[in-house]
């Protein structure tokens, strides 16, 4: 059984955007325009978003693979874990959710040293260029980094590569 978790592209080329800041183990990523491209191109580190999410979606015959998104986790985190524990096998009781709704809210984990970084040393990430768990109880924080010149790039860039594809969700683009 596989969970695939995937999140609106826009987020993802921003916050990798911030990560590369922080990560002193990947390059500089230089500008956010820069690196929009190369994120539109696939050549960041890890490749293509498309190529990743076009992957799994099409292993959807072969596996027994459990789909959702970030922003259904954002949305409706117990009821999300809810629905994961019965694809697994395993419904969840009341006690369970609520301690999950606790300690997996984006505020806890921030907090918390074991999630959110802190612990690795600076040699390896940079915080003084910020946080790694940054703004993650915004969801569409894209908005605040696309020109709408980079916006209309990207629609038509996502459009090519994931135009025909039936997704398990669709994102405000």
């Amino acid at each position: 059984q596989v969970i695939y978790v995937a999140r609106n592209p826009k987020d993802v080329a921003v916050s990798f955007y911030h990560f590369h800041r922080l990560a002193k183990f990947l390059p500089d990523p230089g500008s956010f325009d820069s690196f929009l491209t190369q994120f539109l191109e696939g050549t960041v580190q890890y490749g293509s978003w498309f190529d990743h999410v076009k992957g799994w979606l099409g292993q959807r015959q072969l596996l027994d693979i459990f789909y959702v998104t970030y922003e259904e986790l954002h949305q409706d985190l117990c009821g999300t874990a809810q629905r994961i524990g019965t694809f697994l096998g395993c419904p969840l009781g009341p006690e369970t959710l609520r301690a999950l709704g606790e300690h997996c809210s984006f505020a806890s984990m921030r907090d918390n040293s074991m999630t959110n970084y802190t612990l690795i040393p600076p040699e390896i990430m940079d915080h003084s260029q910020g946080r790694f768990m940054r703004k993650g109880e915004v969801v569409g924080d894209w908005r605040d980094h696309f020109t709408p010149q980079q916006n209309a790039l990207f629609n038509r860039r996502y459009q090519e590569e994931m135009g025909e594809l039936e997704l398990p969700a669709r994102w405000p683009m």
